[in-house]
């Protein structure tokens, strides 16, 4: 993708060679970077072995504007706990001959690397899943630990970045959430399981609903791996599940309280309708992006919700972003 240029920038990198942020409000421009500060040491290692493989391999980088380049992002996961580090490669196409050198360069120049997965996506969109995933070395998923509770984490499913601000957001989560022994709760965006799990000897039962298959494969196996047995999890595309599975839908408790953790886009707008349908009595809505939340809450207050309590939560020290929880009740 075409470089941010900088007045002190490198005259040496060619300004089709970037690799690092977004530049801001621009989609096809990136703050080429040597180290990010809100990584360890390790991780900005990692990263500049990346960037030197690229540039002496003369890799091809994304290009938004054009729809090409082999390359197109890289994430580096560590689990807090375990240390374990993931590199997931997403590129435009499969080239496992072309990934090799730079498997070879990190396996031995970064023994903490214990899992290396390349996600191939030609989608336009802008995300790190693809629809092929190939383990080019170790193994499929990293392991982290919340609060005394084992997550196995693929790849392609979320897990909040920031593990020990992740403990203190889901406490504010179980703090909304005023639960009983008795209550039915439904988790929407479940991800890897890690708010059901966390919330599951306070009640009865949860049931969490996520679109992306690995992750709600991770979410069943940590449940048994935790010796969880009141989770059931379910794969949903949450624009039309509730909808097109009246029958199944029917057949579950109906939910005391409702758990949103949507991306950063919000509810999709078929789904909130699906949710204000559903009448949970109530809602404790996770967000990363407060102005969508902000649009969402809005539109569940016109359909008789109101607003109890909201609370930041800051997850991304050091950054404008920040986490926020709000628990709606049924009027």
């Amino acid at each position: 993708m075409s470089r941010w240029s900088l007045s002190h920038d490198d005259p040496g990198t060619p300004d089709n060679f970037a690799i690092g942020l977004h530049a801001p409000g621009r989609f096809d421009r990136i703050l080429d970077i040597d180290a990010c500060l809100l990584q360890d040491d390790i991780r900005n290692a990692i990263l500049q072995s990346i960037r030197n493989w690229a540039k002496e391999y003369s890799i091809s980088l994304n290009n938004k504007r054009e729809h090409s380049g082999f390359l197109r992002s890289v994430m580096i996961r560590k689990g807090e706990h375990s240390a374990e580090i993931m590199i997931n490669l997403i590129t435009r196409t499969e080239n496992k001959d072309l990934l090799q050198p730079l498997v070879d360069i990190l396996t031995t120049r970064h023994p903490e690397i214990t899992s290396i997965v390349n996600n191939i996506t030609d989608s336009k969109g802008d995300h790190s899943f693809g629809e092929k995933e190939v383990l080019l070395f170790g193994s499929p998923v990293i392991h982290d630990t919340l609060s005394g509770i084992n997550y196995e984490i693929s790849a392609n499913a979320f897990f909040q970045t920031n593990t020990k601000g992740a403990e203190q957001l889901y406490d504010v989560v179980l703090d909304f959430a005023d639960l009983r022994p008795d209550m039915i709760v439904w988790d929407f965006y479940s991800g890897a399981g890690s708010i059901s799990l966390y919330l599951a000897d306070k009640v009865k039962q949860v049931i969490g609903f996520e679109v992306v298959r690995d992750a709600v494969r991770n979410a069943k196996k940590n449940a048994e791996r935790n010796r969880v047995s009141n989770c059931e999890f379910y794969e949903a595309n949450l624009d039309t599940f509730l909808q097109t599975n009246q029958d199944m839908i029917a057949k579950l408790d109906a939910p005391d309280l409702a758990i949103v953790d949507p991306p950063r886009a919000g509810l999709n707008p078929k789904f909130l309708k699906q949710l204000i349908e559903l009448k949970a009595p109530g809602i404790v809505y996770v967000s990363c992006n407060p102005s969508t939340q902000a649009r969402d809450i809005q539109l569940l207050v016109e359909a008789g919700y109101e607003v109890e309590k909201i609370q930041p939560v800051d997850m991304f020290p050091h950054t404008a972003h920040i986490e926020t929880v709000a628990k709606l009740k049924l009027k």
